[in-house]
This record gives structure tokens, C-alpha cells and sequence, in this order.
């Protein structure tokens, strides 16, 4: 470019924030990014920088190379990064909240809008925010010149093996492999201190407890007890602890709670996600970080071994479902999909994009031969990478946690 680059990152335990131009930014504009003034300002190298969830390897990276930004986030989504372009520098930050105060008159994407009311997140690469981007799941971002659009290279592809197991036998003595090797990692750094387990008494978080314990960690679990006001867990997980012969510490959640904890809860979370059972989440990592710095979880078994929304989608096709396939998936959401002319002002309604587009590529059917195959991959990338994985890391890492998951390895 003939330009000097100019570039600063500041990163914590908790949060990444930096720019790179070729410019230098105004101290007016620096003093609006939340530590970047300071002097744990760094410039950017070489060698990946980023941030971790779990706290054993990076789930962002950022980096500066042969005059080239490249901001990079692992596939199963478990942490985000955002940017936005102003007067010839790239701006990136792990939270939203950190490129706001940028912003000279924020305003809501009606887009990202339409897409949370489909999905109850907002769908990548959008944001709530006019002109803020998040880079999604699996991909990698690259400029060479910060007044143009990014060069997109997708990283990793879900896609179906090509040799498939059909020896269930074999398949289980695989599997099995599989996760002693995941939890074998995944503990090798903890020091000799209890861990927390958030468990709901279903397999996934069971098998993760199991394996713990298997493995002689001490572990402390903690589960969800909403009492009258709900299908309770409790007595499953309470099951599931007497079995493994570890303590489990009860979380009370009733509708009073839940209301007084929804300002922390969307303060925790950066983004807004809509699922019922964020609140209790919140209150679950509240109550281990009392306990544990190191918390387990189940996440991801959904989306690997088929998950229960996938259910309507297999039935369809057994008995001989005649809606278009992205059709169905959209109503597997169980949102406002298909409200849109009830829901948003007419003046607006012409400007919404089809919400088909934020899930054409999760079912493109290049990378997979047959159903199942095909709604693990959506799965993956939709309802995890972009919902599960970021909520339960924002929520956790809120309370000063360290998340991991046996199934995103």
C-alpha cells in the first residue's frame, strides 16, 4: 500500500479490544475503546493473540501479517469477535459493548431484527448494530487495505466422512477413545482443586461428570430446580450425583428470581439471546463461581448426536413431509419466522432480507449425503455456533469462569 500500519491491541483474561490502519486513531477515538489507552497497549505481531474460553487454547485469534489484519474464530463458536471500519482503520473487540461507544449515532440492523425474532440470536455475520460485524464461526477475515471489504476464507467445513462406520460395536469403542482423549486434555492443566459440572441428569452432561470422576477429578455438580414452576431436572441430576458419589448444589429458579436477575443476565451476555432458559443459566454459573473456577458442561452433544429438534425434520421425511426442507427448518425455531408482515411496521417490511439466506449454506447439501448428516452440520453451525456455544461463554466467563465442553474438542 505504500502506508505505514498502525495498530494496538489490548487483551485480559476477559476481553480483547485493538485497531489497525493506516492511520493513527484520534485520542479522542482511542479513549472511547475501553483500555486500549492505556499503557497495556501492545502492537500486533506475527504471532497469534487472542482469546480463550476454556483457557486451553485460542477460540479467537488476531494478528498482523505482511501488512495484513487477520481476525480468525474457531468452528464451534464458542467465543465472538466483532469489527467495524472507521476513517481507514479496522477496529475488533471480543464484546459488542467495546465497539459502541465508536459508533457516533448508534442504530438497530432491522435485518438483525428480523433475525433474531426467526431464531432468538441474531444471525451471523450480523450484529444488533448498523455497521458492526461479527466474524462467524470457522472463518477467517483478512485486509490488506482497511477501506475495503475483508477477503472471506472459510477455515473449516462441517462435512460428512467419507468413510462411514457401519459396525456399531466398533462405533462405541470409538467413541469411547474419542472422549477418554477430549477429557484427558481438557484436565491435563487443573491443579488439584474441585471442578464444577453443570448438570442436568441428561447423557450429555452425565457422560461428562462420569468421565471425570472416572479420570479422579473432584467434582462438585450443579443443577436447576424450578420447583412448581416447571419440569424440574433436579431429580435426575440428584440421580446421576448419588450414582457417581459426588455433591450436587440445588439452584432455586422461580419466576421472582428469574425477573430480578434479566438486567444482569443481558449485561452478561453482550449480545440478546432468547432462550427461556437463559436466566437459570446465569444463576447456575453465579452459584459455582463461588465454588470452582472451572466449569463442565454437556454443550455440543445435541449437536453431534442429532439433537431433539431435529426430531419434526426426521419424522417429515419418514412419512413424506411435501414443505420445502429450509421451510421446515425454520419452524424448528419455534420463533416469529413467517410473521414478519404482523410483526414489524410496513414501511420496513420491504427492506428485510429473506431469513432462507442466514441458513442456505448450514443445509448446503455439497457437504453431505443424507439427512442426519445434513442436520448435524445445520445444527453445528446454527444453534450452536452462533447461540449455545457464545451464550454459555459470555454467562460463564461474566462469573470469572473458565468453560469446557468433552464435545468441543
Amino acid at each position: 500500500m505504500g502506508q505505514e500500519i498502525w495498530s494496538g491491541v489490548v487483551i485480559t483474561a476477559e476481553q480483547l479490544v485493538g485497531y489497525w490502519g493506516q492511520s493513527v486513531p484520534s485520542t479522542q477515538l482511542l479513549s472511547k475503546l475501553t483500555g486500549i489507552q492505556t499503557e497495556n497497549r501492545q502492537p500486533l505481531t506475527h504471532q497469534p493473540q487472542g482469546l480463550s474460553a476454556s483457557g486451553l487454547g485460542l477460540d479467537i485469534w488476531v494478528q498482523q501479517q505482511d501488512d495484513r489484519l487477520i481476525l480468525r474464530r474457531e468452528p464451534f463458536g464458542c467465543l465472538p469477535i466483532y469489527w467495524t471500519a472507521i476513517d481507514g482503520a479496522i477496529y475488533f473487540a471480543s464484546q459488542l459493548r467495546l465497539l459502541l461507544p465508536l459508533m457516533p449515532q448508534p442504530s438497530i440492523d432491522h435485518a438483525a431484527l428480523l433475525g433474531y425474532s426467526c431464531f432468538s440470536y441474531v444471525p451471523n455475520p450480523l450484529t444488533p448494530i448498523k455497521g458492526i460485524n461479527s466474524v462467524p464461526a470457522g472463518e477467517q477475515l483478512q485486509w490488506s487495505d482497511p477501506h475495503q471489504p475483508p477477503i472471506i476464507i472459510q477455515q473449516h467445513q462441517w462435512q460428512q466422512s467419507p468413510t462411514q462406520l457401519t459396525d456399531e460395536a466398533m462405533a462405541i469403542e470409538q467413541l469411547q477413545k474419542l472422549l477418554q482423549q477430549s477429557i484427558q486434555r481438557q484436565i491435563a492443566d487443573l491443579p488439584d482443586e474441585p471442578v464444577g459440572v453443570l448438570l442436568s441428569g441428561g447423557l450429555d452432561s452425565s457422560i461428562a461428570a462420569a468421565l471425570l470422576v472416572k479420570n479422579g477429578i473432584k467434582v462438585l455438580a450443579y443443577t436447576l430446580d424450578f420447583g412448581e414452576y416447571g419440569v424440574s431436572e433436579q431429580p435426575y441430576a440428584a440421580q446421576v450425583a448419588a450414582h457417581l458419589k459426588i455433591p450436587l448444589h440445588s439452584v432455586p429458579v422461580n419466576p421472582r428470581v428469574v425477573k430480578r436477575s434479566i438486567d444482569a443476565t443481558a449485561q452478561a451476555l453482550d449480545l440478546p439471546f432468547g432462550d427461556g432458559v437463559t436466566v437459570p443459566l446465569y444463576l447456575l454459573c453465579q452459584a459455582a463461581s463461588s465454588e470452582v473456577s472451572v466449569i463442565f458442561n454437556g454443550e455440543g452433544g445435541d449437536q453431534l448426536f442429532g439433537g431433539w429438534t431435529n426430531k419434526p425434520l426426521i419424522a417429515a421425511s419418514i412419512y413424506g413431509g411435501t414443505s420445502d426442507f429450509t421451510q421446515q427448518y425454520l419452524q424448528t425455531f419455534h420463533r416469529l419466522y413467517g410473521q414478519a408482515n404482523r410483526v414489524f411496521q410496513l414501511p420496513i417490511i420491504p427492506q428485510l432480507p429473506e431469513p432462507d439466506d442466514w441458513i442456505y449454506d448450514a443445509l448446503n447439501p455439497r457437504w453431505t449425503n443424507d439427512l442426519l448428516h445434513r442436520l448435524r452440520r445445520a445444527t453445528l453451525m446454527l444453534k450452536g455456533a452462533q447461540n449455545i456455544q457464545p451464550r454459555a461463554s459470555n454467562l460463564a466467563s461474566w462469573h470469572g469462569l473458565r468453560v469446557r465442553s468433552i464435545f468441543c474438542d
